[in-house]
């Protein structure tokens, strides 16, 4: 597993090893070895810190690469460059060359199947993107203000064109749309740091918006690798979608914070975002931020229940306990 040690990782470590399988964990650092192990103490199984083997490296260490996939029936591409922002050039090479050269050289050593995580911005041409299936055309080839989209619709070129089931090697992809979770390390944060410098503004007027908890990410990823049918994507979701700015300041909520009640119309923001990439503050703020957060986006995953038998059980008002248990806010009202 690439990403090991990152918020959807971690979590489905402990899902596969809480299911009889054991993992070979991809990690940067020690400090990535510990946030597997923090997470292993969710873990139902006794000892289950050696069900998991740690190899030290990142996606362009092929000869570490090459050792830790021997043996292995299945690889779970996790780690990707996941920023809204950067050169073009790198998310290329981290997100669409790294990709191709751990496909390579999963099929030379044996593996029997990779799953990819990929993204529902996949799907991003710049307008809202409503009730999309996995039928919905992909932006292969987007503006430079789109750099993340672009190179994961590349990279799921990358992976389809590996998939080889005629000589035993089998490709599929996942699409979650905004994970989120307990132990979010990613999405939460961000939000409860604008909530207290004043920079989390929401856009007028209300849209919908699909979410997937992690738990549920981690349960579709799965049986991905299961029953995921040859060269094929699915949409992973909570189920029905939810209005975004009533979500998401449940959730800060539950995380301690206080969510703010200004809003900008949409039109105001794209235009602000376009003014930030012209001045050269994309990093702070641009069209791909404000395209993929700040409208509607909702996913139709009807395939994934049908054809992996995905269920998606964890429920947004049992996610959003969950969390409220681990911030012990559960009391608190703001």
């Amino acid at each position: 597993m690439t990403g090991a040690n990152g918020f959807i990782g971690r979590n489905l470590i402990v899902y596969i090893i809480d299911r009889g399988g054991s993992v070979v964990a991809l990690t940067r650092s020690e400090k990535g070895d510990q946030e597997i192990r923090e997470a292993l103490v969710r873990s139902t199984i006794p000892n289950p810190e050696s069900k998991v083997t740690f190899i030290r490296g990142d996606l362009f260490a092929q000869p570490t690469l090459r050792e830790g996939l021997k043996g292995c029936d299945v690889v779970f591409h996790i780690a990707a460059l996941v920023t809204l922002w950067g050169p073009f050039s790198e998310f290329e090479k981290c997100n669409v060359d790294a990709t191709r050269v751990l496909l390579e050289m999963a099929k030379e050593v044996g593996v029997k199947k990779f799953v990819h995580m990929s993204s529902d911005s996949v799907n991003f041409f710049g307008p809202p993107m409503i009730r999309l299936d996995e039928t919905s055309p992909i932006n292969f080839n987007g503006p430079h203000y789109y750099p993340y989209s672009v190179s994961k619709a590349k990279s799921e070129i990358v992976v389809q064109e590996a998939n080889d089931p005629a000589n035993g090697f089998e490709t599929c992809m996942v699409r979650p749309r905004f994970v989120w979770g307990a132990d979010d390390s990613k999405i939460l944060p961000l939000f409860l740091e604008g909530c207290k410098d004043g920079s989390l503004l929401w856009a007028s007027p209300d849209y919908l918006s699909s979410s997937c908890h992690v738990q549920n990410c981690c349960e579709g990823t799965y049986l991905a690798a299961l029953h995921g049918k040859s060269g094929q994507a699915y949409y992973l979701t909570d189920g029905e979608p939810t209005v975004f700015r009533e979500f998401a300041s449940e959730y800060i909520r539950a995380g301690g914070g206080t969510p703010p009640t200004q809003s900008l119309p949409f039109w105001f923001l794209w235009f602000l975002a376009w003014i930030m990439e012209v001045f050269g503050f994309s990093r702070f703020m641009n069209r791909q931020m404000v395209g993929v957060l700040f409208q509607e986006v909702t996913l139709v995953d009807d395939k994934a229940r049908k054809e992996l038998g995905y269920k998606g059980t964890i429920t947004p008002a049992e996610g959003l306990r969950l969390v409220r248990e681990k911030y012990g806010t559960s009391n608190i009202k703001k």
